[in-house]
């Protein structure tokens, strides 16, 4: 194997990965200075493994389905023993061209960039300490933004009657559930699969400053819980929102409910005496809808039929935001805006990559 395909992978990659590594740092300076126990910190390999065997997933389940291709697609003749050989020589030829070619250099490079994300649980683990959610009191102005942009009315006075009528509300659930794989997958076509250098470039840029500066910065300056969560907080304000919280306890109480355990989890972790904890609550911005939106543009990129497909799940994601109650509507709003912005940049900065091709046959 020549070294160019990595040295290649290594020069469009160098300030990404640099960026990811400064981040954590970054993260692990400001887990030393709220002093987690380096114990707590152990979780971090954990996300690690999980990151590493996601991507391994992903590799094989590319093998097997090249191989079921080509198997299915060989001739009848000769049986069933001629077409596994066939296909597995077919498989052994492929899968050496995209190991020698770029395609894999650039998958390895753009996981250990994306590999960042794993310390954002760290950071977000980390709001309650460094900026109170009820003494930075961001959520009644929340509150109060959501009235006013949607003329006098909360969102979920709409959404979540309209969504009952129509039975929509397990749907919000499951989907909302999905992301998480819908994310794995969107990313792992990127980086295994996606030849236009530019695409999977703007991608990785977007996907890791969105998780920096939405995710952690912007997170932690407007530190705050969220509409399924406000009366937890702020039991002395009017309770608001007390429709999500018993709508989630209705339909609850007629099966299982992905949010309903998430809920219970997220305020366990939230009341406990730690300082780390795998996960913690965060509404403003929206994670879930930045990266959903960042699939969105991508897939506009990709032609209609993707984005056809990404642009009713944001819509999915966004109303099931507001009917669950994890987070208010101007989480989704900014969201979207800044991805946008920071989309719109990294188009700009990776415009010398525009008619360049990674271009493996695989």
């Amino acid at each position: 194997m020549t070294a160019t395909p990595w040295k290649d992978a290594l020069r469009d990659h160098r300030i990404a990965l640099a960026v990811s590594a400064l981040y954590a740092v970054a993260v692990l300076a400001e887990a030393f200075y709220c002093r987690v126990p380096p114990s707590n910190l152990m979780h971090i390999f954990g996300y690690v493994f999980m990151s590493v065997m996601i991507f391994i997933t992903f590799a094989a389940g590319m093998y097997i389905f090249a191989f079921l291709q080509f198997f299915m697609n060989g001739e009848s003749a000769g049986g069933f023993l001629r077409r596994w050989k066939t296909a597995s020589g077919q498989l052994d030829i492929v899968t050496r061209s995209y190991l020698e070619g770029r395609r894999w250099a650039y998958a390895c490079m753009a996981f250990l960039a994306m590999s960042a994300d794993n310390f954002f649980f760290v950071s977000k683990s980390l709001i309650n300490t460094v900026n109170p959610y009820v003494q930075a009191g961001w959520d009644p102005v929340f509150a109060a933004w959501d009235k006013a942009l949607h003329f006098g009315f909360y969102p979920h006075e709409f959404i979540i009657p309209a969504a009952n009528m129509i039975g929509a509300g397990r749907v919000l659930d499951a989907a909302y559930a999905f992301w998480l794989l819908v994310m794995f997958f969107v990313t792992g076509y990127t980086m295994f699969v996606e030849t236009g250098l530019h695409r999977r470039l703007r991608f990785l840029w977007t996907y890791l400053l969105s998780w920096i500066v939405l995710g952690t910065l912007g997170a932690t300056v407007f530190s705050s819980v969220g509409p399924l969560f406000y009366h937890d907080f702020y039991p002395a304000l009017p309770d608001i929102y007390a429709p999500v919280a018993q709508n989630m306890d209705a339909l609850s109480s007629t099966g299982f409910l992905f949010a309903a355990k998430t809920r219970l989890l997220l305020l366990g972790w939230a009341h406990n005496d730690r300082i780390f904890d795998p996960n913690a609550l965060s509404a403003m911005p929206s994670m879930h809808l930045a990266v959903s939106w960042i699939m969105v543009m991508y897939a506009r990129s990709l032609g209609r039929r993707p984005f056809m497909l990404a642009l009713p799940f944001f819509a999915l994601m966004y109303l099931g935001s507001i009917y669950l109650g994890f987070h208010y509507a101007v989480d989704a709003y900014v969201s979207v805006a800044v991805t946008s912005l920071i989309w719109w940049g990294a188009g700009k900065m990776l415009a010398q990559h525009k008619d360049r091709s990674l271009g493996d046959a695989a």
